[in-house]
């Protein structure tokens, strides 16, 4: 199933440490508790206005990405734009910027769940073929206008993926994607 996802859908909620805002892009389950920590994974987006400390999330794995904005230190780290990082939800993690940025996340419970987060890049004019196989794909429009199986994709705008199918991309201009994969973690 092929889902678009505006940016105006988005749910806002405060940070779970309360330091900060996010867009919730989809929580999975649908109808999961995020402050409970009753969710298997959760893709959202978040302002960064100031230095801060990140929440922490026992038991899960964290990916993010800066889309808007000069990058983030974080541990004396520096991460450039569009730089996919990950890290334990555990962890002490505390940020750094020269300004606000906006970054791109999942969160995800590490013992049933692996994901990945990858950038695509689309030259104008230019329509492609992407293969996608079992899981969930979130197609994260970070720059510029595409269409995406016959559905507008703007800048901020996801178009989500799950299962196997073959995902049709015309870029109308210069375009960036991050993709975000999660799938099942095979528990034999």
């Amino acid at each position: 199933m092929n889902k678009l996802i505006k940016s105006s859908d988005y749910k806002s909620m405060p940070w779970k440490n309360g330091e900060g805002v996010t867009n919730e892009i989809e929580i999975y389950p649908p109808n999961s508790d995020f402050s409970k920590n009753d969710f298997d994974f959760r893709v959202s987006s978040a302002l960064v206005r100031a230095p801060s400390a990140f929440s922490k999330f026992p038991g899960f794995d964290r990916i993010l990405a800066v889309w808007q904005g000069d990058g983030l230190v974080i541990n004396n780290v520096r991460y450039e734009p569009l730089q996919p990082f990950s890290f334990a939800g555990e962890k002490e993690i505390f940020s750094t910027s020269a300004g606000e940025v906006v970054d791109l996340g999942i969160i995800y419970n590490r013992e049933k769940y692996v994901a990945y987060m990858d950038l695509e890049t689309f030259a104008a004019d230019v329509t492609d073929t992407l293969q996608f196989g079992e899981g969930w794909f979130y197609l994260f429009c970070c720059k510029g206008s595409l269409t995406i199986d016959d559905q507008s994709v703007e800048t901020g705008d996801t178009f989500k993926v799950t299962g196997s199918r073959d995902i049709r991309i015309r870029a109308r201009s210069a375009s960036k994607l991050l993709i975000i994969s999660v799938n099942r973690r095979n528990l034999e």
